[in-house]
């Protein structure tokens, strides 16, 4: 059976499920830094709601409640997350400051393709931040 969804609201934030118990599904992922190295991640905050994006369905005669049922294939479910990941990365300064070199993280998706995940970048979040020392010599 398919995942439905009962009394969903149109305000996303109301449509909260306890991640501990009560989750139909999450992702598996990792985070690698430069040269594959582990990295240590704190996550500061993890939200898991529905979004509703279709109507209800028609009255079921089976259900005597009063519930709206939702598809759950019509509505998505949002994992959002607030991660601080420590990592790092080997750099060459033989022709420091006069190069340039890529330091990289890679997020790494286990059992999804991209057809069922979307990242997205928080719009209120500030992104990343290089918190190392300036002056590198």
């Amino acid at each position: 059976p398919r995942v439905k969804f009962k009394n969903l609201k149109e305000i996303k934030l109301l449509n909260h499920i306890d991640t501990m118990s009560n989750a139909p599904w999450l992702p598996s992922y990792e985070y690698r830094g430069g040269g594959y190295s582990s990295c240590e991640v704190d996550t500061r905050y993890e939200l898991l709601t529905v979004e509703r994006r279709s109507d209800a369905l028609p009255d079921n005669t089976e259900n005597v409640g009063e519930d709206a049922i939702y598809q759950g294939s019509d509505n998505p479910l949002i994992l959002e997350q607030y991660n601080t990941v420590e990592f790092s990365c080997q750099f060459d300064l033989a022709q420091y400051p006069f190069d340039s070199q890529l330091c990289i993280l890679s997020l790494i998706m286990r059992g999804v393709t991209k057809d069922f995940v979307s990242l997205r970048r928080g719009l209120d979040l500030e992104g990343i931040t290089f918190q190392g020392q300036s002056r590198l010599m």
